[in-house]
C-alpha cells in the first residue's frame, strides 16, 4: 500500500474483506472496497434482514480475533464506512454482494469500480495460460527471476500493441482478444526486424496494428460462469474378487 498513490482505492475480494486491511488502508488515507463474507457482513449488519439495493453506514471495529491476530492494534480501533447489498448473476445461480467502502460515491459507481475487479483475474489467466507462466522452468533464482521478467516484459508488449490497435481503432483494449493479438505480434515480428528502412518498418508495425484490430471479443451480456464442482474422496481401490467356481461338470462330460 506504501507505493500506492493518494486517492488510490484499494479493492479487494471476500478473502480481502477483514478488519486490518480495511483499517491499513484508511490510515494511510487510500479509498476502501472490499467485498465481505456472508458470515461477517451478518455480524457487521445485525439481525435486520437485508434486500438488495440497501445500504447502512457503520462503525467497523477491531473484534478480539483481530486484536489477537494484530497486537498492535488499539484498543478502540476502527473504521467509518457504509455496507451495500447487492445481487450479482453466476451463470443460473443468484447471490448476494456483500460491499464495505470508505468511499462516498454513488452506490452504482461503487459496483462499476468492484466489477473492474475481474481485469485482475482474467490478467492472471492470461500470465499463467498464454504467456505459460502456470508453471516456471527455472531450476535457480537467477533463472526463475530471469524466466519471470522476459515473461512480464512479453506481456508489457502485447498489451502495448492492444492499447495502440485500440486507440487507432476507436475501441477499448479490453473489447480485443489477447491470444489472438499474441498471435498477430509474433506472425509480424519476423517481418519487423526483415525491414532495410524505416519506412518498411513503419508500414509493418502499421500493419500489425491495422491486423490487431480486426481480433474482437464477442459482446457478451455477462461473463461467462461455470457450475461449481466438488473433488471426490479419496477412495481406496477395489479388492479383487473371487474367481467364479468352476461348475460341477454333468454326467458324461470329462472335466480336465
Amino acid at each position: 500500500m506504501d507505493r500506492l498513490p493518494q486517492g488510490a482505492v484499494v479493492v479487494g475480494d471476500r478473502k480481502f474483506g477483514v478488519f486490518s486491511i480495511a483499517r491499513t488502508a484508511a490510515e494511510k488515507g487510500l479509498g476502501v472496497l472490499l467485498r465481505l463474507t456472508e458470515e461477517r457482513f451478518k455480524k457487521l449488519w445485525g439481525a435486520v434482514a437485508a434486500d438488495c439495493g440497501q445500504q447502512r453506514s457503520i462503525t467497523w471495529q477491531a473484534s478480539h480475533w483481530d486484536h489477537k491476530a494484530h497486537p498492535g492494534l488499539p484498543a478502540q480501533a476502527v473504521v467509518v464506512g457504509r455496507i451495500l447489498v447487492a445481487q450479482m448473476q453466476s451463470g443460473s445461480e443468484t447471490e448476494f454482494l456483500y460491499l464495505f467502502t470508505t468511499l462516498s460515491v454513488p452506490a452504482e459507481q461503487i459496483l462499476e469500480i468492484y466489477r473492474c475487479r475481474w481485469y485482475v483475474e482474467t490478467d492472471l489467466r492470461s500470465l499463467k495460460t498464454t504467456i505459460r507462466l502456470h508453471h516456471l522452468t527455472g531450476k535457480s533464482k537467477a533463472m526463475i527471476e530471469k524466466e519471470l521478467l522476459i515473461a512480464i516484459t512479453a506481456y508489457n508488449m502485447l498489451r502495448a500493441v492492444m492499447g495502440w490497435a485500440a486507440a487507432q481503432s476507436g475501441t477499448s483494449p479490453r473489447s480485443l482478444s489477447f491470444s489472438q493479438v499474441q498471435d498477430v505480434v509474433e506472425a509480424a515480428l519476423p517481418v519487423l526486424a526483415a525491414v532495410q528502412s524505416p519506412q518498411q518498418y513503419a508500414l509493418a508495425f502499421q500493419r500489425m496494428l491495422d491486423t490487431a484490430a480486426r481480433f474482437r471479443l464477442p459482446n457478451r451480456s455477462h461473463r461467462r460462469a461455470y457450475p461449481r464442482l466438488i473433488w471426490g474422496h479419496c477412495r481406496s481401490f477395489p479388492k479383487r474378487k473371487p474367481l467364479p467356481l468352476t461348475p460341477p461338470a454333468s454326467s458324461g462330460e470329462k472335466t480336465i
